[in-house]
């Protein structure tokens, strides 16, 4: 097994998925601020909308209080008073004011809510991509570490292997001295007989 070509492929698979996770973290980042700049914006919106259903609401009342003076100033009739208002303002007018402004804060509130939870997956989204990134990270990285260990180890061995041997043999290197034996010599006389070489001990002489 190839210890050096393994670690490459894995050092290759941790950037792969490095690139692919910054792009999806970028993107998410994008939308988000996309997101953000929508909510900003329909927030603009529905206070102007507010401005627009009080300033709607102060005319009314004032409208109303403006033609109530003056029909009483004319000491006008009931019915007189009920064609004047055929004629003139009506609260059927105001009411259909009144409601189309509320149809559309709904719809305000209703598009900022849905941008407000896409916001909220998004951003759970990224978290996840990024705590299992991370997760996936340290495992090959211990992998890597297993790995190389091992590539140090084949190449310490690929080194003894190499090194000549310190004794005697067919194998063994030009330069290498023999070592001398300690067994004892042993003579080899007839019939395949063999002597061993001894020191006879000398009497000892005495005065």
């Amino acid at each position: 097994m190839n210890f050096e070509n393994t670690k490459a492929e894995l050092d290759r698979y941790i950037e792969g998925m490095n690139c692919a996770a910054e792009l999806e973290v970028a993107s998410i980042n994008a939308r988000c601020s996309e997101i953000k700049q929508q909510m900003d914006i329909l927030a603009e919106k529905r206070k102007q909308l507010a401005d627009e259903v009080q300033q709607g609401r102060d005319g009314g009342v004032s409208d109303i209080n403006s033609r109530c003076a003056e029909i009483m100033s004319r000491g006008m009739s009931y019915e007189e008073l009920a064609r004047y208002a055929a004629e003139g303002w009506s609260w059927s007018s105001y009411n259909e004011d009144a409601y189309d402004k509320l149809s559309r804060n709904l719809s305000i509130v209703n598009e900022g809510f849905n941008l407000s939870r896409e916001l909220e997956q998004l951003d759970r989204r990224r978290d996840v991509l990024i705590s299992s990134f991370d997760g996936i990270e340290q495992k090959i990285g211990r992998i890597a570490d297993v790995l190389e260990a091992k590539c140090e180890t084949y190449e310490v061995m690929k080194e003894k292997a190499k090194a000549p041997r310190s004794t005697g043999g067919k194998n063994r290197d030009k330069n290498t001295n023999f070592q001398k034996s300690e067994r004892p010599l042993k003579l080899h006389g007839k019939h395949g007989q063999t002597n061993r070489c001894t020191v006879q001990k000398q009497p000892l002489h005495t005065r």
